[in-house]
């Protein structure tokens, strides 16, 4: 224990008394079935009767062993656990001991039995190698008394007499066992103590590294834009993420009085690789959206930008931006290889459907085309912007919500507000999948003024 350091030994602690006192527990089961498998073997081959001594020596051992297991449940400390451990090797010993001296039974057959319950009680329970000292000696305490109780017995149809060489004999071969029992038991408490500093150096190691993905997290959730209300226009923004921090990421920018420039992305995978080329995605964005690049340009840029500095990890992203001009009332995107989104026209309940124009970004091909176009936009019209973690939600059949039933919802709710809108559509998902979600879930939601 003293390799332990203290504050993890209360909890070794209490490990160590559980194992003790399920070893008891079994170890009392063991010993009714093996003492009654021996001793019913021993009358059926040698066509013995069943005496009076082997029926007062079950009992014993059923009474024995059914005490032993409810006191051992009741074991709150390790010196209680040790103690039932003890007192039940000691009782087992005393009946070992009396049936045998009542049988005048052979010294050398005696310590063969207490050889076997030696190697028993010294590997089945969780001994420190100090322990098993005081195993050995009350195993030659018993042998010791078994002897001064038998002074004859019978060997070979004629009468011998116990003497002192019968003690030492079985003092040698339990000496010799004992320092068997001895190394194993060292080997296997040093195992279970590295094995613990190591269970516990792990987890100390988890747990440093879960307050470092929380912290990233909470850093990562920076990224994604609050839900707002102006002059120009109501966005809601809703993002679930599956883990800890995902590969999703959109945004919006009030790039003047006339104009909202917006975009989302999907990366590849999930976690901190995805995390981190969406901060990288951010920081260029951040960078082109305040040089008033139109959506075209300024997703190739970004392609461009991926390709130079991502082009060995193996991620892509898919993405759609879009541009907002007030003045000329044009909604200008440009979208490589994003799921299609949609436009909701208020003024003839149309739903249009905006299919990619371009693959996804990040992939090694030469193109230096600018991927755009425009339509009209007017007061009401509703713009979603969304991942894949939508369409491709799964019920417990695996079939995914779609597209169908995503266009059905929204010409449903096309009329409430953005918030609202978002909520019953996860609220929608929810009950589809019985929320459980495979990838993140990122939606943008822009309602026209």
């Amino acid at each position: 224990m003293k390799k332990i350091p203290a504050v993890y030994r209360d909890e070794f602690s209490k490990q160590y008394i559980d194992l003790i006192k399920s070893r008891v527990q079994l170890a009392a089961l063991l010993f009714i079935a093996t003492f009654f498998i021996g001793s019913t073997a021993t009358v059926l081959i040698l066509n013995e009767n069943f005496t009076r001594q082997l029926g007062i020596a079950w009992t014993l051992t059923v009474c024995v062993s059914i005490t032993t297991i409810v006191l051992s449940a009741r074991a709150a400390t390790l010196r209680a656990a040790v103690l039932s451990a003890t007192s039940f090797i000691v009782m087992a010993l005393s009946i070992m001991t009396w049936y045998h001296a009542s049988l005048s039974a052979p010294p050398f057959n005696v310590a063969m039995v207490y050889i076997f319950m030696l190697f028993g009680f010294s590997l089945m329970f969780p001994w420190f190698p100090h322990e098993v000292f005081g195993v050995l000696i009350l195993h030659l305490g018993a042998y010791g008394v078994f002897l001064a109780h038998t002074k004859t017995y019978l060997y070979k149809n004629s009468t011998a007499t116990t003497s002192l060489p019968d003690y030492i004999q079985g003092l040698v071969v339990m000496v010799l066992g004992f320092c068997v029992c001895y190394i194993v038991t060292k080997r296997e408490r040093e195992r279970d103590i590295e094995s613990f500093m190591r269970l516990k150096d792990i987890e100390e190691k988890s747990n440093q590294m879960k307050k470092e993905l929380e912290l990233a997290t909470r850093i990562h959730g920076r990224l994604v834009p609050r839900s707002t209300s102006t002059d120009l226009a109501d966005i809601a923004v809703t993002y679930l993420p599956v883990s800890y921090m995902g590969g999703d990421y959109a945004k919006f920018h009030f790039v003047d009085k006339n104009k909202l420039i917006f975009i989302i992305c999907d990366v590849t995978g999930h976690g901190v690789s995805a995390a981190l080329l969406v901060n990288a995605f951010n920081g260029e964005f951040e960078r082109l959206a305040k040089d008033a690049r139109n959506p075209g340009e300024l997703l190739k840029e970004i392609d461009r930008f991926i390709l130079k500095d991502f082009a060995e990890t193996g991620m892509y992203l898919t993405a759609f931006c879009g541009l907002l001009d007030y003045m000329t009332r044009k909604f200008s995107y440009s979208s490589y290889g994003h799921p299609p989104q949609y436009v909701y026209r208020s003024a003839d309940s149309k739903l249009n459907r905006i299919m990619p124009q371009a693959g996804w970004m990040g992939l090694p091909i030469e193109d230096e085309n600018i991927y755009e176009n425009e339509m009209p936009f007017d007061k009401g019209d509703q713009i979603l912007l969304f991942t894949d973690g939508i369409v491709e939600a799964r019920n417990n059949l695996k079939e995914e919500y779609g597209a169908e039933k995503l266009e059905a919802f929204l010409d449903k709710n096309q009329g409430l507000q953005t918030d609202v809108f978002n909520q019953n559509l996860i609220d929608e998902l929810n009950l589809f999948t019985g929320k459980i979600f495979n990838d993140d879930i990122f939606i943008l939601n822009i309602r026209v003024k």
